[in-house]
């Protein structure tokens, strides 16, 4: 049986995004201390709800997807996963002006198996994601039966 709950690295990535454009700072003043800002109550909290430990998970799953992208070994991979996971989300006007829509096609696709590797080994992705995904990046052509 398949988990219903699990999700896919372009599900990752959408958490992710969202998280860093809440991190970008705004004008005029907080509307709380950035000390306090993922402050957790305390134990045996009985008001926790179900959206504030759903907050906080996507919060561990953004800084972990985070860290991920900040080990990529290049600033173009790092490019080609905001420009790819903005494009998906809203309208496809992003771009770069220093790569190539080619360059950064190749740039993705190099990130993606590193964030689908990585995400394996950090417990986010399950192992047999990792098929999956791997199978869906090639072109009809690469695909041998």
């Amino acid at each position: 049986m398949e988990n219903p709950f699990r999700e896919t690295l372009e599900d990752l990535l959408t958490i992710w995004y969202h998280w860093t454009a809440a991190q970008r700072p705004h004008l005029g003043n907080a509307r709380c201390s950035p000390m306090f800002r993922d402050a957790r109550p305390a134990a045996g909290n009985v008001h926790d709800d179900d959206d504030e430990v759903t907050a906080r998970l996507r919060a561990f799953k953004a800084r972990a997807m985070d860290h991920l992208i900040d080990k990529l070994p290049r600033w173009e991979h790092r490019v080609a996963v905001e420009l790819h996971v903005a494009n998906r989300i809203g309208p496809r006007v992003w771009r770069n002006a220093r790569l190539t829509p080619e360059q950064l096609a190749e740039f993705w696709e190099d990130a993606r198996g590193r964030l689908v590797v990585g995400c394996v080994d950090a417990g986010l992705l399950e192992e047999s994601d990792l098929l999956h995904s791997v199978t869906r990046g090639l072109a009809h052509s690469e695909i041998r039966q």
